[in-house]
C-alpha cells in the first residue's frame, strides 16, 4: 500500500490510461510544479492514513467481537452458575424447613408447625391424642419398641385421616394432634373421633424382638370453632377425659369453669 506519484512528460492520453490502470496516487506533468507535487504528497499520505485506521478499526473490531463472544460465554457460565446455585439454596432452605417443621422418629409435622398452621387456621377443629400409659409401656419393653409404636401409630393415623384433609402432628412424646380447618359440624368430628377409637382397639403392633402383640389405648380431647383457644381448649378436655377416664371428651365451656373453681380451691387450701 505504497501510494505511487508519477512524473512524466508524457501527456498523450493513452500513456494517462496506462498509469490510471497500474493505480497511480498521482500524476504530475513535468517541469515539476512544487504546489502541485505536495498537494498530490498530502493526498496520497491521507490514503495511507486512512488504510492504516480502516486496518486498525478493522483489528479492533475483530477483537471487540472476541471479547463480546468470551464475555458473553462468561456471563453465561455465571447464569448456569447461578442458576444452579439458586436450586441448591431451594433445596437447602426446604430440607431446613422440613427439619425445622418435622418430628424427627416419625417423619410427621411437630408442635412448631402446628403452631404456624393455628396461627392462619380458619374455623379450626384440634383433637390431641395421648396413648394410655406409654411410659409404663417404654419403660418395660425399652426405648426401641416405645419408638416402633410410635412411629407405627403415626402411620395409623395418617392411614385414617388420609383423605380427611386433616394435617397430622407429633407434639410431645406419645401426644399427637389432628387439626382440620373449616370444620362447621360437631357430629362429623365426633364421628371421626369415634371411628379412630373403634380402630385403634382393633389394632394390634407386633415387633418381632418381642414375639407377641401390644394393644394400646388411647385418649383424646377436642376442640373446635375458638381459634384462639382451641389447642388450650383440646387440652384442658384431654386433662379432663383422663381424670374421669372417657375415651374421648370435647371442650364446653363447663370444663374451664370447673378448671378455675378447681384452681380457687388450691389457692383457698393454700
Amino acid at each position: 500500500n505504497v501510494p505511487i506519484i508519477f512524473t512524466t512528460a508524457f501527456s498523450d492520453t493513452e500513456y494517462l490510461q496506462k498509469a490510471a490502470g497500474l493505480s497511480v496516487d498521482g500524476y504530475i506533468m513535468k517541469p515539476i510544479d512544487i504546489e502541485e507535487l505536495m498537494n498530490a504528497i498530502q493526498k496520497a499520505s491521507l490514503k495511507v492514513d486512512n488504510i492504516r485506521l480502516s486496518k486498525e478499526l478493522e483489528d479492533t473490531a475483530k477483537k471487540l467481537n472476541i471479547l463480546n463472544k468470551n464475555l458473553e460465554a462468561e456471563v453465561e457460565k455465571k447464569a448456569a452458575d447461578l442458576k444452579a446455585l439458586n436450586i441448591m439454596l431451594e433445596k437447602k432452605n426446604k430440607e431446613l424447613s422440613r427439619q425445622l417443621y418435622t418430628d424427627e422418629l416419625t417423619g410427621i409435622f411437630n408442635r412448631k408447625a402446628l403452631v404456624k398452621d393455628l396461627e392462619t387456621a380458619i374455623n379450626p377443629f384440634v383433637a390431641i391424642i395421648d396413648i394410655d400409659a406409654f411410659k409404663s409401656i417404654n419403660s418395660f419393653y425399652g426405648s426401641e419398641i416405645g419408638n416402633f409404636i410410635l412411629i407405627e401409630f403415626a402411620k395409623f393415623l395418617n392411614e385414617i385421616k388420609k383423605e380427611s384433609y386433616i394435617r397430622l402432628y407429633r407434639t410431645g412424646s406419645d401426644e399427637f394432634v389432628l387439626l382440620k380447618e373449616n370444620a362447621t359440624e360437631c357430629t362429623i368430628a365426633e364421628n371421626f373421633i369415634k371411628e379412630i377409637i373403634k380402630k385403634i382397639k382393633q389394632k394390634v403392633f407386633y415387633h418381632p424382638k418381642i414375639g407377641h402383640e401390644i394393644d394400646i389405648d388411647i385418649t383424646i380431647g377436642a376442640s373446635s370453632f375458638k381459634k384462639g383457644d382451641c389447642l388450650k381448649n383440646a387440652d384442658l378436655a384431654l386433662k379432663k377425659a383422663k381424670k374421669e377416664r372417657l375415651p374421648y371428651l370435647f371442650y364446653s365451656d363447663k370444663i374451664q369453669i370447673e378448671r378455675e373453681f378447681e384452681n380457687d380451691i388450691k389457692w383457698t387450701k393454700i
